[in-house]
C-alpha cells in the first residue's frame, strides 16, 4: 500500500473512532435536573425599527424522553420602543417543554411553548395580577446541539406577542439568543458569593440602554446579607444625563427568598440612604437620588452557582426617567 493511502486509512480510522465517541457522547441528555439558560442579542417585531432584546432562564427536569416533568423559566423581553412592551411570562407547566434530537447526530430542537395556566406580564408591571397578558399557545423555538450531559441553544423563531399599548399584537419573531443547558450542581444562596450580570434596557421616555452590575455579598439564612459591595453601571442610548453608577453597600440593601423544593427565588437590590448613585457624564459625579428604588430578579439553581434575570426595576436615571424594564441576565456563585 503507498504510504499517503495507508496514511489516509489509519487517519480515517482514528477520526472516525473520535467522531463514533463524539456522536455516543452527543446522546447522553437523560432525565434528571437541568440549568436552562439564553441571553443577549436582539427580537425584533413586526414595527419598524422596534427591537429588543430577550432572556430565558430557570431549571427543568427533563424526562429523557423529549418532555420534563418538572419546569420553572421566566422569559423576559424588553422592547426598545416601549417600557411596557414585554412580555414577562413565568412558564411552570411541564407541558411547556418539548425536545427532540437524533441521537445519532446529537443535533435537535427545543421548544417553549405558553400553557394557559402560565402567567405573562406587561414589561415593567411584573407580579401585578391585574396586569397579566394573554400569550397562550405562543412559543420560541431553538436549535439544541447536544454533548455529555449538558447543550448548546440558539434561538431559530418566536411567536410571542408585544403587549404594550401600541405595540399589542406585534409579533417578536426574530429573536438572536444563544444558550445552553446543563446539569446542575446544588448551590443554596449562603455564605460569601459573587454578583455578576449584564443585559438591554428601556426606561420611560423609550430610550433603550444598557445596564452592568458586579460585586460580592455575603448572604446570610434569613433572607438578607451581612456584608455587600456591588457597583451597577448604566448607559442611555439618547441622552448622555442619563448614564449613571450606582454603588450598593449596605447589607440591609438585599433581600432574598428561596425554595429548594421548586429551584427557585427572588432577589432584590434596593437602593439604601448610604448609597451612593451619581450622573457619570463628564466624570461631573452628579447625585441622583434612588433612594428607596430597587432591582428584582427572580433567582434559579444553575450549575455550579445560581441564575438571576431581571423581572421589574424602579431605579431612575440622571435625568429622572425610570429604568423600568430591565432585561439582565447573571450569576450568583461563591
Amino acid at each position: 500500500m503507498e504510504r499517503r493511502k495507508c496514511l489516509a486509512t489509519v487517519g480515517a480510522m482514528l477520526f472516525g473512532g473520535v467522531f463514533a465517541v463524539g456522536t455516543a457522547q452527543a446522546a447522553t441528555l437523560a432525565r434528571g435536573g437541568y440549568s436552562i439558560t439564553a441571553h443577549g442579542g436582539g427580537a425584533e417585531t413586526i414595527q419598524d425599527f422596534d427591537d429588543g432584546h430577550m432572556d430565558v432562564a430557570g431549571f427543568a427536569v427533563l424526562d429523557g424522553k423529549g418532555g420534563a416533568t418538572s419546569l420553572n423559566l421566566t422569559v423576559a423581553y424588553q422592547d426598545d420602543d416601549e417600557d411596557n412592551d414585554g412580555p414577562t411570562c413565568l412558564l411552570t407547566d411541564p407541558k411547556d417543554l418539548t425536545y427532540k434530537f437524533p441521537k445519532k447526530t446529537g443535533i435537535g430542537t427545543m421548544t417553549l411553548t405558553v400553557a394557559a395556566d402560565d402567567v405573562c406580564y406587561p414589561g415593567n408591571n411584573y407580579g401585578i395580577p391585574s396586569d397579566t397578558v394573554t400569550e397562550t399557545g405562543n412559543s420560541i423555538s431553538f436549535a439544541l446541539y447536544v454533548g455529555a450531559n449538558q447543550a448548546r441553544l440558539v434561538s431559530t423563531s418566536s411567536d410571542l406577542s408585544a403587549v404594550g399599548t401600541s405595540g399589542a399584537g406585534e409579533v417578536i419573531f426574530a429573536p438572536t439568543m444563544a444558550g445552553q443547558i446543563k446539569r446542575i450542581t446544588p448551590m443554596l444562596p449562603s455564605g460569601q458569593m459573587l454578583l455578576n450580570g449584564t443585559g438591554q434596557t428601556i426606561d420611560t421616555d423609550g430610550d433603550f440602554g444598557h445596564e452592568s452590575l458586579a460585586g460580592n455579598m455575603n448572604l446570610t439564612r434569613k433572607g438578607g446579607a451581612s456584608a455587600l459591595d456591588v457597583t451597577l453601571v448604566y448607559s442611555d442610548n439618547d441622552v448622555p444625563g442619563d448614564a449613571e453608577t450606582c454603588q450598593f453597600t449596605d447589607p440591609t440593601d438585599v433581600s432574598y427568598s428561596f425554595s429548594n423544593k421548586n429551584k427557585m427565588g427572588t432577589l432584590t437590590l434596593t437602593v439604601g440612604t448610604n448609597d451612593t448613585c451619581y450622573s457619570t457624564l463628564n466624570g461631573t459625579g452628579t447625585t441622583v437620588n434612588n433612594s428607596g428604588n430597587s432591582l428584582t430578579f427572580n433567582l434559579y439553581q444553575g450549575n455550579g452557582g445560581l441564575v438571576l434575570v431581571s423581572t421589574n426595576s424602579t431605579l431612575i436615571d440622571g435625568n429622572s426617567h425610570t429604568i423600568s424594564d430591565p432585561g439582565v441576565l447573571g450569576y450568583l456563585t461563591h
